[in-house]
């Protein structure tokens, strides 16, 4: 499918305690907190570097092995975002709409929720199997839509009656295992906040214009 979800992954204390980290890091590093036109979605790159109980997170070795088993190979770099978002008039949700993080190659994400996730408060959403060939071959003799990274609302490859899209409703201490390489968002928040831990990991190097967002 391209996502699975472990429930009860983190403990109640472990999530409690990463979202005041969170907190602290958006006020201690609030010259290089990211945050959308919206002022909705808030994000430290890096945070581990901040937080011994985050750094556990990025060193996870569950994680790790997951990331092994899926991709085939050990990721050379990466690191730990801390997201904040908020209810705000107009947002996009976090990644601001419909993406890949990739249009090739597999991207291997592990997402945990530090605060319970419900349709209204921006939970992630993923088109199932939108991470497989077969799913842009049709595209195969357009190559702006066959390398095509961002969608909107009613694109074919998000609207079509046949897609199946998967709504990541659940608890805090849920992790979200995904390739996103598939197409996916977090959906407009509504109302109130959610917090996330998010490790991105790569084959090689992290990008530089991703490497300088993060925090020192």
């Amino acid at each position: 499918d391209g996502i699975v979800v472990l429930e009860n992954f983190y403990s109640e204390k472990y999530c409690e305690q990463s979202v005041r980290d969170i907190d602290e890091a958006l006020i201690e590093k609030a010259d290089g907190v990211w945050v959308d036109s919206f002022s909705s979605d808030h994000r430290v790159f890096g945070i581990e570097k901040n937080s011994l109980g985050i750094r556990k997170f990025s060193d996870d070795i569950r994680i790790i092995d997951y990331s092994i088993d899926y991709l085939g190979y050990e990721s050379a770099e990466g690191f730990v975002l801390g997201a904040k978002l908020l209810a705000s008039d107009g947002n996009e949700g976090s990644g601001g709409g419909w993406h890949k993080d990739n249009a090739i190659f597999k991207q291997f994400k592990a997402i945990a929720y530090l605060s319970d996730v419900s349709s209204e408060n921006g939970p992630f959403q993923y088109v199932i199997g939108s991470h497989k060939l077969k799913h842009r071959l049709k595209y195969f003799f357009n190559k702006n839509k066959f390398y095509q990274t961002r969608f909107n609302d009613d694109d074919d490859e998000v609207s079509n009656v046949y897609n199946e899209i998967k709504t990541v409703c659940g608890k805090k201490g849920s992790l979200v295992l995904v390739d996103t390489k598939g197409i996916h968002r977090g959906k407009p928040i509504v109302t109130g906040k959610r917090y996330a831990l998010t490790k991105y990991m790569w084959i090689d190097k992290i990008p530089k214009h991703i490497k300088k967002m993060l925090i020192a």
